[in-house]
């Protein structure tokens, strides 16, 4: 099948589902392979995947315009958008992907790729406000994001997908994929403290989550009140130790990415900006490397790297969406790993088995983990491995993204 063909097939399938999954909820992970049944909704603020679900529509709609695929996004949009206004500083550190996957990518495409948003259009007022709760996560002492949780809340930790409690010295590999909403809104709203902030927190990153050792740890805690710095931390890895694969891919794509768009924008020096992109190549190699002999990563590179290894294909999407994005845009860097670009079709080819019907369920990508130590989201679709799989599928037949920023 053509690239083009698949891309339109994901199309298919997606407005299939957009008929099983309710109007409010948002896919999460699979249940015995229905995307639909493990759907989810928030208590007082949408789940982070509703991000990839407001994606995969926004890429189903540029492949083929539907009425009610359109309709959908303005519902669901609105809604965010309402709760942004209203509860902005409740929601955690994935506005980024909530927002540049849904009402960001909407006005980008309406305006043009790299056109400005205007004094009024629709979602200008809620994407100043969410850039805004975004920024309002930084600790000043310990110069990071927080990851979960808010002012006043509890700050405990807890496994219940759609709420986002948890402690206030923690941040998380994740952040990479939201900080490009803080440096567009940098540069959307003339605010140049909103890339002061996402520069300060991807260099407390760059320093204490990415080892000289090629790899990327999940999380690291610091005293918030004091910024003494405590040590690694994981939640959904091996240990707090262990390169949990998806980390590596945040990170990965993340890391470029932010880069990348600090360095057109002035906030940092040229050379800095490629030697980040470099080492996020280098990152790339070594994700590749370690990866199963079938070509998909581990769900944690810790674990030994045999037959009943358990595979994470959604982090392998991530991976795989960047590279592609690389490819479109030339080499990262002189010094970048050799040849890296050059992996995706390979890459392609290791995950194209787990997107048969067989293998997805009512998902693209089969094979996806949440949470591997708590024995939750195994061999499963999941919301983000499906969103990468068809991002990949759209830059492979030259389409914009979102995440094109």
């Amino acid at each position: 099948m053509s690239p083009r063909g698949r891309l339109e097939e994901m199309a298919a399938r997606t407005r299939v589902l957009l008929e099983a999954v309710p109007e409010g909820a948002a896919p999460y992970v699979a249940v015995d392979g229905d995307v639909a049944a493990g759907a989810v909704r928030g208590s007082r603020t949408p789940p982070w995947t509703l991000g990839f679900w407001l994606g995969q529509l926004h890429l189903t709609q540029a492949v083929t315009p539907d009425p009610a695929v359109r309709r959908r996004l303005d519902a669901e949009q609105e809604q965010l958008c309402e709760l942004v206004l209203d509860r902005g500083p409740e929601f955690d550190h994935d506005l980024g992907f909530l927002m540049i996957l849904g009402p960001l990518a909407d006005e980008r495409a309406a305006r043009g790729q790299g056109g400005s948003l205007g004094v009024g259009t629709r979602y200008r007022r809620p994407l100043e406000a969410a850039c805004e709760a975004l920024a309002g996560r930084y600790n000043e002492r310990g110069r990071f994001l927080r990851a979960h949780g808010w002012e006043g809340s509890g700050g405990e930790h807890i496994d219940q997908p759609g709420d986002n409690d948890g402690p206030a010295g923690r941040f998380i590999a994740d952040t990479w994929m939201n900080l490009p909403l803080l440096l567009w809104g940098a540069r959307e709203f003339a605010r140049p403290t909103l890339a002061q902030v996402a520069l300060d927190h991807a260099r407390t990153a760059r320093e204490l989550l990415t080892g000289a050792d090629g790899w990327v740890l999940h999380g690291f805690e610091i005293d918030p009140a004091t910024g003494e710095r405590g040590g690694p931390s994981t939640i959904q890895g091996a240990s707090p130790t262990s390169p949990w694969s998806r980390a590596q891919a945040w990170t990965v794509y993340g890391m470029e990415l932010s880069a990348r768009m600090l360095g057109a924008d002035g906030h940092l020096p040229r050379a800095e900006a490629e030697l980040w992109r470099t080492e996020a190549a280098r990152l790339a190699e070594q994700f590749l490397a370690h990866s199963l002999p079938s070509g998909v990563a581990p769900w944690d590179f810790s674990m030994p790297q045999g037959d009943r290894t358990v595979p994470d294909t959604s982090a392998s999407a991530i991976v795989l969406a960047a590279l592609e994005g690389w490819a479109a845009k030339g080499p990262v860097a002189a010094t970048g790993a050799p040849g890296v670009t050059d992996r995706s079709a390979s890459l392609d080819a290791a995950l194209r088995p787990w997107s048969v019907p067989d293998r997805a369920g009512t998902g693209l990508l089969g094979g996806g983990c949440y949470y591997v130590p708590a024995g939750r989201g195994i061999d499963e679709p999941c919301a983000w491995g499906d969103y990468f799989w068809m991002e990949a599928a759209a830059r492979r037949c030259g389409l914009a993204v979102p995440y094109d920023l």
